[in-house]
């Protein structure tokens, strides 16, 4: 989306930017990320405004009379991520928004000198405007401390079960605060304090309807000192619940408000525990999503994190109320936290151990402990080690006519008979002639002859669809996805798929180069990102991923080679095993052996001629040729036979593959067993 239509989108979805209105029923606002009050049917938090000069106009207002915010969505993610909107600062603001809503931004000026927008641009380049000094409130919360002897302070923090922390945090108590926005009508308030001075937290004790918490400054962070040494520190949306932790003996900070991860990010420079984020569970499941983003913000700055439940599992609980309510159940979950934590601190100190990653199953589970899979096309698996291993990335080039998704059908087939699972992504047949073509194939093997359209025409295919449907059961899925397929919907397939099925799975993806997704790349570049995602969906969920490749157009008259590949790009650098199918004449003396005293043109019209009579020819002599193989010598040909009429391929006097089990360990294979096989 072009940066002046995002500004736009931004602005007009501002709802999904922030922590939504927690009033059931109720979606006209959203919490306020600066002042962390809500829109519910008390009147204050973010709401669009209504005014008439603003009607319409996707302009915003707090009704929280100490914070008053007015703006659009864009200064108020200014705002609360302490940036401008200028230069620089306004490229993170946007790219933020972005993220959070799911768009993706394309600027016009992608260089280091990225200009402000044209709205913020001032009319005489030479004014500058004054900058407001920030007020220290360090000696005014300081002062506040001694106030917590009055009895009113006392007992409601007792009554909270944290006065204790709350003393030694450095909170104070106001008998007779007024706002200092000018406010003129004191109430009593709690001073929470917020590091560095910047700002702090006044709350009443009475609960008024409106204005119980109000921020005099800058928001900030409650109990900073908690992130000056290491181990575990607890991250709460309010002060009250770090206040509960550290009652209890651990360590906490309160961000007072679950959108400001990025303010612990720069405060936290030097830390070097875990944080565990502990905010509350929302009915609508606003305060989860905030802490997966704040998990997912503060991961990517090099931070270790995990999130930890510690509201007893009750929804709308915050950790105070449960703390106030089981103190023994909350101690409970504060430990389980911890004890998780020190594992992930114990293992973020050298993240990528060998040690670890064995004696936490990770080699077994990417290694499906050695289990490979029998493609049922004898010299085919033996100089594989056997068979189709998970974790890998295999590819199938061919011309058109050759047969690669007969060849790739028949190993889902028979794969499928020997108790695989196997997933058949087709991008360009559809599933009812993919299954018309093995009815064809199976009534040829027991003497019938019917052809393709006979059987979309309806021809009766009773016997030959029972006798498949024996052999494979429920194990064989198309995915007929057509053209709009791509790597990234076939991952979230496979990953459905395998969340609800354990079996040994096979992935077949027919063909690559459909598969491939632009995003404005150049289309080898989608090429090569669309293997390079295929074998990491073969590594992540501990499958085989089998997949065609077309050819280029040029090379139809040579040899198959890395150069055939279309768009190959570096794909010979991304798969595990690459094969091409070829016309087995190409090999033949014939192909060479010409006069010295014949010209270029009468050699490229005789091996045209060969070429004709090789695709006329029934069966098709074909080979199979090894490019790469990870582990054997891919220097290799296995002569096959193409049955193009029946959609049969078959190794050159190799007998009818008997389905057997598919999954078993590889034996130990002579070099002169091998050569004689493959007949080097």
């Amino acid at each position: 989306m072009k940066a002046d239509e995002a500004k736009e989108y931004i602005k007009a979805n501002w709802r999904g930017l922030w922590k939504a209105d927690a009033d059931k029923g109720k979606k006209a606002g959203c919490v306020c990320p600066l002042c962390d009050s809500g829109s519910g049917a008390k009147g204050t938090g973010i709401k669009e405004d209504t005014r008439e000069q603003h009607a319409g106009k996707n302009f915003l207002h707090c009704y929280n009379v100490s914070c008053g915010f007015s703006g659009d969505a864009l200064s108020l993610l200014a705002k609360e991520l302490h940036k401008s909107l200028s230069g620089r600062d306004f490229v993170e603001v946007m790219e933020e928004a972005g993220r959070r809503l799911g768009i993706s931004i394309e600027w016009e000026d992608k260089g280091a000198g990225l200009k402000a927008p044209a709205h913020k641009v001032q009319a005489k380049k030479a004014a500058v405007e004054p900058v407001e000094e920030k007020q220290d409130f360090s000696a005014y919360c300081e002062a506040m401390r001694a106030g917590l002897a009055d009895e009113r302070a006392r007992e409601y923090l007792e009554g909270r079960c944290i006065f204790d922390a709350s003393a030694r945090l450095g909170v104070g108590f106001d008998s007779e605060w007024k706002n200092p926005k000018g406010g003129k009508v004191a109430s009593p308030r709690m001073i929470i304090p917020f590091a560095g001075g910047v700002g702090y937290l006044a709350r009443a004790l009475d609960n008024p309807e409106r204005g119980a918490k109000q921020n005099a400054g800058e928001v900030g962070l409650f109990n900073a000192e908690a992130l000056k040494g290491g181990g575990v520190v607890f991250l709460c949306e309010g002060w009250a619940d770090a206040a509960s932790v550290e009652q209890c003996g651990f360590h906490a900070v309160s961000l007072n408000g679950c959108n400001n991860y990025n303010v612990i990010a720069e405060a936290a420079a030097g830390f070097n525990g875990v944080f565990v984020i502990a905010f509350d569970c929302d009915a609508n499941g606003a305060g989860q999503k905030a802490a997966a983003r704040a998990k997912e913000e503060l991961e990517k700055r090099g931070f270790l994190c995990m999130i930890a439940d510690i509201c007893g599992g009750v929804v709308g609980q915050d950790a105070n109320s449960f703390f106030v309510a089981d103190d023994a159940g909350f101690r409970w979950c504060l430990e389980a936290a911890e004890d998780e934590a020190k594992k992930i601190l114990a293992k973020g100190k050298k993240p990528d151990s060998l040690l670890d990653y064995v004696q936490g199953g990770g080699f077994a589970r990417d290694t499906f402990s050695g289990v490979c899979m029998k493609t049922g096309f004898p010299a085919f698996d033996k100089w594989l080690d056997d068979g189709l291993f998970v974790g890998r990335l295999y590819v199938v080039a061919a011309r058109t006519g050759l047969g690669k998704t007969a060849f790739m059908w028949q190993i889902g087939e028979n794969l499928a008979a020997a108790g695989v699972d196997c997933l058949y992504f087709t991008l360009e047949l559809g599933r009812a002639e993919l299954l018309s073509r093995a009815y064809v194939r199976r009534a040829h093997k027991r003497g019938r002859e019917i052809r393709l359209n006979s059987v979309l025409r309806g021809e009766d295919v009773s016997e030959e669809s029972k006798g498949f449907f024996s052999s494979v059961g429920d194990r064989l899925s198309v995915i007929d996805g057509g053209y709009s397929e791509t790597v990234s919907s076939i991952r979230d397939y496979v990953k459905q798929y395998k969340r609800r099925n354990n079996a040994p799975l096979c992935v077949i993806v027919d063909y690559l180069q459909a598969a491939a997704e632009s995003n404005g790349k150049p289309e080898n570049v989608g090429i090569a990102d669309a293997a390079k995602a295929l074998k990491q969906l073969a590594k992540d969920f501990s499958c085989v991923v089998l997949c065609a490749s077309s050819m280029a157009r040029t090379t139809y008259s040579e040899g198959v080679s890395f150069a055939s590949f279309y768009g190959s790009c570096n794909i010979e650098y991304t798969c595990d095993c690459v094969v091409g199918l070829q016309y087995s004449v190409i090999d033949s003396p014939a192909w060479n052996n010409f006069p010295s005293t014949m010209k270029e043109a009468e050699k490229k019209a005789a091996r045209a001629k060969l070429l004709d009579d090789a695709e006329n020819a029934s069966p098709r002599e074909i080979s199979l040729v090894g490019l790469k193989y990870r582990g054997n010598n891919p220097h290799i040909r296995i002569p096959m036979k193409f049955d193009s009429g029946h959609f049969d391929i078959q190794e050159a006097g190799a007998g009818t593959f008997k389905a057997k089990s598919a999954v078993s360990s590889s034996d130990d294979l002579s070099a002169a067993d091998l050569e004689e096989l493959l007949e080097l």
